[in-house]
């Protein structure tokens, strides 16, 4: 996955986004986090730090739920 910059649109970094097939990306409501849905392995999220684009954390459902999208609330649940 490829970062880039919001207002040059100059690509900054690479990001190993660990999820088959990326699809969706979420972001927190204080813009510390961003989950990214994979489309292909069944519930497939993980979550990035937003300033370090360091992986904080995956999951992966056992079962056939594919999501395609995800939304947070305001208190990140």
């Amino acid at each position: 996955m490829y970062v880039y910059n919001a207002q040059t649109l100059q690509r900054t970094d690479s990001v190993n986004a660990v999820v088959t097939s990326p699809h969706h990306i979420e972001f927190s409501s204080l813009h510390d986090y961003l989950y990214i849905v994979g489309r292909t392995t069944p519930g497939q999220i993980a979550k990035f730090g937003l300033t370090d684009h360091v992986l904080a954390g995956s999951v992966t459902h056992p079962g056939t739920l594919f999501p395609t999208a995800i939304a947070l609330g305001p208190t990140g649940q």
